[in-house]
């Protein structure tokens, strides 16, 4: 295919984004702020800090900068960066029917909102979708099977997305409960930490499925007290929350077994499950709804109590 491919975020998503689209388009640019990381993609075809022992395809370009000459644009950065970056997509001037796709996970945290209704509120645009789903970056870049969720409210960008990012390994599914695949996008991060700290404290497995039907239970009361949309049966919902609570491979339940051992917290690394729970807590309040595992998980997370409270406070609140 001969479309114009953008992918904002050259870390481990954005670049297993890049890499997937690539094998099946003509040329897609990786935008990058690292001029390491830009010289290694350009040079070497590939992006060791964030995948290793993964040969890139030739046909993806970092690029420093950016303009608005593009089709489809993929934004996968870290939420706390999602703010700054709508901000200067809003003062691009992009091809009409460009279709912007949000790889992100989270919600902006000074004003609460998902990222699709910051989306169209700072850039005004219609043409947008949320892709996610059960996406550990390392297998979709070693072309392994995978499924994915696209999100949006008009199937004609879903079939735009679709053709682009499709192929005989990764299958996409259309789904109308955009925020509802945010929310859960956040909260599966968040059930991940109290499913590694289940593990690492060895309370069984029948204690960590407790845990994540409390989490799924707050998931739908959120959902509820915000009037949106409920779907849970998709890759988005059911899909990406197994993944990321059963794996060490997942960051955020690798946390949860570190919390449980009383081990440092890596400054080098980014556990969405922390900004999350901030975030989840003030919408929570907000809304004046209970969330008590979100609450639990918040003050372990802060060594706000000590082991032995917050044991017993834990398996309370999973068993209630």
């Amino acid at each position: 295919m001969t479309s114009k491919i953008l992918v904002i975020g050259s870390g481990a998503w954005g670049t297993a984004l890049a890499s997937l689209l690539a094998k099946q388009n003509s040329r897609v640019n990786l935008l990058t702020k690292n001029q390491l990381t830009l010289n290694e993609i350009n040079n070497s075809h590939s992006n060791d800090k964030y995948l290793p022992k993964i040969k890139l395809p030739n046909n993806i370009y970092a690029i420093s900068e950016f303009n608005g000459d593009y089709d489809f644009v993929f934004i996968a950065l870290p939420s706390n960066n999602i703010a700054e970056i709508f901000l200067k997509i809003s003062q691009i001037k992009f091809n009409k029917n460009c279709c912007f796709v949000i790889c992100s996970k989270g919600l902006i945290e000074d004003s609460l909102e998902f990222f699709s209704n910051a989306f169209e509120r700072i850039i005004g645009h219609k043409n947008y979708a949320i892709l996610s789903g059960p996406n550990f970056a390392i297998e979709v870049a070693q072309d392994l099977p995978t499924i994915s969720t696209i999100a949006c409210l008009d199937h004609v960008i879903y079939n735009k997305i679709s053709s682009i990012i499709s192929n005989t390994n990764f299958k996409t599914t259309y789904c109308d409960a955009l925020e509802c695949v945010e929310l859960c996008a956040v909260m599966k991060n968040i059930i991940a930490i109290g499913c590694g700290l289940i593990e690492g404290l060895n309370l069984g497995n029948n204690a960590k499925s407790a845990l994540l039907l409390r989490g799924i239970y707050e998931i739908r009361q959120l959902c509820l007290a915000l009037k949106i949309k409920e779907d849970l049966f998709s890759p988005a919902g059911f899909g990406d929350i197994f993944l990321t609570c059963s794996s060490t491979k997942s960051r955020n339940f690798s946390l949860g077994l570190l919390l449980a051992n009383n081990q440092q917290i890596p400054q080098d690394k980014t556990f969405e499950g922390l900004n999350a729970l901030k975030i989840i807590l003030k919408l929570s309040k907000k809304l004046e709804l209970k969330l008590d595992l979100c609450e639990i998980l918040f003050k372990i997370a802060n060594k706000e109590m000590s082991r032995q409270k917050y044991l017993d406070l834990l398996i309370k609140t999973i068993l209630q």
